[in-house]
This record gives structure tokens, C-alpha cells and sequence, in this order.
């Protein structure tokens, strides 16, 4: 089988990694990677796991070695995951509460964002770190325990590894890795009993791998092509800070897919190559040719808004949900989010069966989270001096919070929908505490202009 330009990308050296993959794909795409206006878009199972607003624009090195090493993949799963009320409240409390935050200010271009990896990532840092910061991230989950939000992590894990039906000949899947990166020449793990505990939580709870390496672009992407398989390719476009002056990082990453049964694929297939099989698109007051294919006889319920009209696919608590949602105007979208996310809109009684013609859109970003955490009240964590972060593991407090980004990509055309986003958060050491001194040059003194070379 000839491979796609994905998979020969991750072919290729460490050093090729740092290509823009958005790009790849433009160059790799004969149709013109569309960015869309109508929809915002939920993907989800009894909550959202992964969300998007698709807006218009033009139609144009080395071997890391896990001390720990758990990897949850649970793609035919047989039992229905059963998810306790707590479990629901504290995932929907972050949800709710820190999706507008995010929002805020990145509604002026196509966006995808997944609050569950972004949930998962902080809660690992939560749990990890002293009491002081644990404390404040705590109150993000709307609890003061977190033992509570382990039990959410485990079980929300567990039950989004969405199951494959041969019946319906669907084939779907979620898949999800965690990991944290110590520089062995800043940090070392602690050995008191309990950082052993903490480990032990990290890897059975948290299902994180530890790593002693310096955390990396390439070393994120050497993590990344080890855990993820094939089938949850390809990977989102990674780039953090130069390693050297970072102490430790947390990653996590979380990929879903749903993808067409082979008949309805070979169909759109044929649909898309034909180049006579086109929905009119309308922006303003000009109309466009675009590629699109029609999800069929969806059980859903209409929704209403102040901001914004829809439909909710119902989903059965195991297969994968997806909605559509569309603002009343282009000045409405982060106002559409925030009542979506809040579940502030009137939901119909009546099941209806939906016929959508949606658009392909190809969306890859990434987004800055430290003015997130901020906005949302979060200081412990930015502090120099004391923000204690991951401090039950190494058993030092004074590494706190310098990057936290997530990137992205969310495709959908003939073969289904595909998501995947990686969370990166990470940590430096504080600066220490010096004399201060008050030099005057009151007499006689050399002066010499200096010009440093890198």
C-alpha cells in the first residue's frame, strides 16, 4: 500500500520533524484545504471531548528510555464504562468554567481545542505538586479533593476509548498517552516514600511514562512516534522552548477518530475525485463551490441559543456523538461557545432524524494556555519562589509554570473525522534570591563596550 505523505514525514530524521504539517498538507491536498464558516463543531460521548469553530477564509536525537511506561488504548471496548455523578461534575466544571477562557481571544481564526487533554494535563500537574498549587488548580475541577479527580481522570479515560462495531461497520477509536520529562542535569526524581507513592499514582492513575531526558521538540516527537500507533496518524505539529532552560514538562495527548465503513468511503471517494460533486457555499454576499459529503439519518434533537442554532446527535454513552452548530453572525462565535459549553440553550423534546451536508475542513493551530490560567485566577503556579510545581516528585519547590501550549489538528473529509491534540506544560527553575547592591561611580572608572558573538 503506498504510503500518504503523514506517513512518510514521520519516516524522515528527528531532524526533518519541525516542518509546519499544515503545510505538508496544502501541498499534499489537490482540493484547496477549506476552512469553513458554517459550523462549530462537538465532538464527544455524555460530554465534549474535543471542540472547533471552522470559520471562513479564502478557498485558497536521542533514545529516551521511560523509567514508568503505561499507555491507555482502549479501542474495542466490550462493557459499557460505567462513570459516577462526581466524575461527570468535576470534568463539566472544568469544562464549563475554562472553555470561555480559552475562547476568549482566539475566535478570529478556524480553531480546535480539546478540553479533556487539557483536563488530564492539569490534573496531573494538580496532583503532582505542592499542596499550595494543588490547592488553587483544585479549584478549576470545582472540588477541594484530589483523590475525586483522580477517579474522573481513570474513568473519563477509560470510557472516551470510544468501541469498534463490526455491526456497523464503523471504525472508531480514542487513544491516550501521558508523559513527564525531568532534565536529568536540573531535577532528579525524589526517593522519600512519598514521591514512591506519587510515582506509583502517576503510572497506574495517571497512566503517565516518566522520562529522564530533557524535555525537547525532539524528544516530544520521539515520544510521540514510539506511543502512537499507525492508525492515529498523523501527529500534530509540536514546537516548545529549547530544552536547556526548561527543568521538566508534562505532556499529554489525546487522539479520536471516526471513520466511514469502506462502502460510504468508496463512495465519497469516487464523489471527491469526480470534481462535479459540490455544495454552494455562501460567504456574505458570494457563493462558492466547495467539497462536502452528507452525514444521513443521525438521531438528534434541535438546539437554540441566544447566539446560535443546532443539532446534538444523541449518542448511546459508547459511540462517538458529534454536533453542529451554527452562530446567527459572524460576531457571535466566542458568545456561541461560552452557551454551549454551559449547556445555556433549549434542547428540543423530539428526536429528529438529520440529514447534514457539511463541508470538508482541515484546521491545525495551536494555543497558548498560560493567559487561560491566568485569566482564571491562577497565580501559585506562575510563582518563582513557590510554586512547587511537580514538587511530590522531585522534592523541590521551586520550579513553577513557563510554557503550557496545545496543538492541534482536525480533519474531515472522505474518510470520517479525525482529531488529535498534545497538551505541553513546562516548568524552570526560580531565580534565586540575591544581595542587592548600589554601586556610584564617584571617582575615576573604566568603561568598556563589549559586543557578544553567538
Amino acid at each position: 500500500m503506498k504510503k500518504d505523505i503523514f506517513e512518510k514525514r514521520i519516516d524522515k530524521s528527528m531532524g526533518d520533524l519541525d516542518i509546519d504539517s499544515s503545510e505538508i498538507i496544502k501541498k499534499n491536498k489537490k482540493n484547496k484545504a477549506l476552512k469553513i464558516c458554517l459550523p462549530i463543531v462537538i465532538l464527544g460521548l455524555a460530554t465534549c471531548v474535543t471542540l472547533a469553530i471552522v470559520l471562513p477564509l479564502t478557498l485558497n536525537k536521542d533514545d529516551i528510555k521511560p523509567i514508568t511506561n503505561n499507555v491507555i488504548r482502549y479501542s474495542k471496548a466490550k462493557d459499557k464504562v460505567s462513570i459516577s455523578k462526581k466524575s461527570y461534575e468535576i470534568y463539566n466544571s472544568f469544562y464549563t468554567s475554562f472553555t470561555g477562557y480559552v475562547f476568549k481571544d482566539n475566535c478570529e481564526s478556524s480553531i480546535t481545542y480539546s478540553p479533556f487533554d487539557c483536563f488530564v494535563n492539569l490534573a496531573l500537574i494538580a496532583y503532582s505538586s505542592s499542596d499550595a498549587t494543588q490547592e488553587e488548580l483544585l479549584t478549576l475541577f470545582g472540588t477541594n479533593n484530589i483523590n475525586d479527580v483522580t477517579v474522573a481522570v481513570n474513568e473519563l479515560t477509560y470510557a472516551l476509548g470510544t468501541p469498534t462495531y463490526d455491526s456497523a461497520k464503523v471504525e472508531s477509536g480514542a487513544y491516550s498517552t501521558n508523559a513527564i520529562f525531568l532534565n536529568p542535569d536540573e531535577v532528579t526524581l525524589s526517593e522519600d516514600e512519598e514521591s514512591k507513592k506519587v510515582i506509583t499514582m502517576v503510572n497506574n492513575d495517571y497512566h503517565a511514562s516518566i522520562f529522564k531526558s530533557a524535555p525537547t521538540t525532539g524528544n516530544l516527537y520521539q515520544w510521540l512516534l514510539k506511543s502512537v500507533p499507525d492508525e492515529y496518524r498523523p501527529l500534530p505539529s509540536v514546537k516548545i522552548p529549547n530544552g536547556e532552560s526548561l527543568s521538566l514538562a508534562v505532556a499529554s495527548s489525546y487522539f479520536i477518530k471516526k471513520y466511514f465503513n469502506e462502502e460510504k468511503k468508496s463512495t465519497e471517494l469516487e464523489n471527491y475525485k469526480s470534481k462535479s460533486h459540490y455544495l454552494d457555499y455562501f460567504i456574505d454576499s458570494s457563493s462558492s463551490k466547495v467539497d462536502y459529503l452528507t452525514l444521513g439519518s443521525t438521531s438528534s434533537k434541535y438546539c437554540e441559543g441566544k447566539n446560535f442554532t443546532g443539532y446534538k446527535s444523541k449518542g448511546d454513552g459508547e459511540d462517538l456523538g458529534f454536533s453542529f452548530y451554527t452562530s446567527n453572525n459572524s460576531d457571535s462565535y466566542y458568545e456561541s461557545i461560552c452557551e454551549i459549553s454551559k449547556n445555556d440553550y433549549k434542547v428540543s423534546d423530539k428526536d429528529v432524524y438529520v440529514y447534514t451536508d457539511v463541508p470538508y475542513f482541515n484546521i491545525s493551530n495551536s494555543l497558548d494556555l498560560i493567559p487561560s490560567l491566568k485569566n482564571a485566577g491562577m497565580k501559585n503556579i506562575f510563582d518563582e519562589n513557590n510554586a512547587g510545581m511537580l514538587s511530590k516528585l522531585i522534592g523541590e519547590d521551586n520550579i513553577y509554570l513557563t510554557f503550557m501550549k496545545q496543538f492541534s489538528i482536525f480533519r474531515f473529509d472522505y474518510n470520517g473525522f479525525y482529531q488529535a491534540s498534545v497538551t505541553v506544560s513546562a516548568g524552570d527553575k526560580g531565580t534565586e534570591p540575591t544581595d542587592e547592591l548600589h554601586v556610584s561611580l564617584d571617582k575615576p572608572f573604566i568603561y568598556v563596550n563589549s559586543n557578544s558573538v553567538n
